[in-house]
């Protein structure tokens, strides 16, 4: 019983070892949206506010992106892009951003991204430069500002701030700003993040793809261990 037991313990590990969901990504380039003047803890920046593209060379397990053109948002607006290849992990919301003193955001703010990702429902990666922009500055608010759940979230105040936007954008950005503290709006569209300590994180929606191996080892696992225990009361 001990060496069937000890057996399903390393195929167990084995399995959870191959969701350890990783690719190799580089930046290649802008998508829509805006050049934008922001404010982080009081330091001004110039940043591109909207979808940035990326091409995932190689990839490991059922979550992980598909290979290709992949656009994604921005989780992280302490570090750059890379347009060199990088290794990232798929990771919870929660696990992200990785940055210096920063190594997840809270459930409640995760909770506001994927209302963000409902209720664009793929708007945000069509090529409306404003709802681009907004949608970005909205993930970043979120992010730097929504302490609780219950949080106002504006772009006049707080450790991120953004001014002199256009009409375009101010409207779409107001409207997001009200989903992501919408509590009556339920998260539908699972987000994932690609992080890399070093290197900027990024947002993408994940569609699981099931991987034959790691579940089947398991049941293999647990298998022996019931016919072992049959052996033994025969």
């Amino acid at each position: 019983m001990k060496l069937a037991t000890t057996a399903v313990l390393a195929l167990l590990a084995m399995a959870a070892a191959a969701h350890a969901d990783s690719v190799d990504m580089r930046f290649t380039g802008i998508g829509a949206g805006r050049a934008v003047a922001v404010r982080i803890n009081g330091i001004q920046h110039n940043l591109h506010a909207g979808q940035l593209n990326h091409e995932i060379l190689s990839r490991s397990g059922p979550t992980a992106p598909n290979l290709g053109a992949l656009a994604t948002y921005c989780v992280d607006f302490h570090e750059y892009v890379s347009s060199h290849s990088q290794t990232y992990q798929v990771a919870r919301l929660t696990d992200a951003p990785v940055t210096s003193g920063n190594n997840g955001m809270a459930q409640h703010q995760a909770d506001a991204i994927g209302r963000l990702y409902t209720y664009a429902n793929g708007q945000q990666y069509g090529i409306d430069n404003n709802f681009a922009a907004a949608f970005q500055l909205a993930i970043w608010e979120v992010v730097a500002d929504m302490t609780t759940e219950s949080s106002t979230l504006s772009m006049a105040s707080g450790t991120f701030r953004a001014s002199n936007l256009n009409a375009g954008t101010t409207s779409y950005l107001n409207t997001l700003l009200g989903v992501a503290t919408n509590l009556s709006i339920a998260p539908m569209v699972t987000v994932r993040a690609l992080t890399n300590d070093g290197a900027q994180d990024q947002l993408f929606e994940s569609v699981v793809i099931p991987l034959p191996g790691a579940a089947g080892l398991a049941t293999v696992g647990l298998a022996g261990v019931c016919f072992s225990n049959r052996r033994r009361r025969v």
